[in-house]
């Protein structure tokens, strides 16, 4: 999405998915491109939030901690590779 040379592709696939015009696809491309994170690390405020509700229910899930459950060590290595900037 992020790679120009995909606009075209990304909006059709939007369009055909959503089943929405090519117009409202070009649309929903642009609101899109600004919200999108270049690098896809997860938030892991909302790990944690997430973590917190859940342990309400269960005391086992309040004892886990954000960093055991997402591993972005490979996300790492793909930034330090050069392949995400």
């Amino acid at each position: 999405m992020l790679n120009p040379v995909n606009r075209r592709a990304v909006t059709e696939i939007l369009g055909k998915h959503l089943r929405i015009s090519q117009k409202e696809a070009e649309s929903a491309y642009e609101d899109l491109l600004p919200k999108v994170e270049r690098k896809p690390y997860p938030n892991m405020d909302a790990v944690k939030a997430t973590i917190q509700v859940m342990g309400l229910k269960n005391p086992k899930i309040a004892q886990l901690k954000a960093e055991d459950l997402v591993d972005v060590s490979i996300l790492q290595r793909l930034e330090q590779s050069g392949f995400v900037h």
